[in-house]
């Protein structure tokens, strides 16, 4: 692995760590209005570096069409749990709001391994096909 490839991978799993946290972080703090405690830090931590890590094993295996479609399923859960935290403030809703990411991110992430796995069966296909 050259340095050029080793500095985007580090730069994606950096940039997808650091927007995820904050995402979190903020999103918590402003909108619900809640003081972070430890263990809620302690969690933001652990999800971003789980997201970011799943970003940079697309982005190392040269997953282009997953990484991007994970990347995006993040976006959508961030979009869904903001819009989740300001239709509510009950108990209910906080709840609700953080399990629409995750279960946007972890449909993402299937998603993203199904699509990438029909790729690569097309693709054998094809080579067959063409060696036939």
């Amino acid at each position: 692995m050259n340095k050029s490839k080793r500095n985007k991978i580090i730069l994606v799993g950096i940039s997808t760590f650091a927007i995820v946290f904050t995402l979190f972080y903020f999103g918590i703090k402003i909108f619900l209005k809640i003081n972070i405690s430890g263990p809620n830090i302690r969690s933001y931590l652990i999800a971003a570096l789980l997201t970011s890590l799943a970003s940079v094993l697309f982005f190392c295996f040269r997953q282009k069409l997953s990484f991007y479609l994970y990347l995006s399923s993040l976006a959508i859960g961030f979009i869904l749990m903001f819009i989740k935290f300001v239709n509510g403030t009950e108990d209910l809703f906080d709840r609700m709001g953080v399990m629409y990411f995750f279960i946007s991110a972890i449909a993402g992430f299937l998603l993203a391994l199904l699509i990438q796995l029909a790729a690569k069966l097309l693709k054998a296909k094809d080579k067959k096909q063409v060696q036939a």
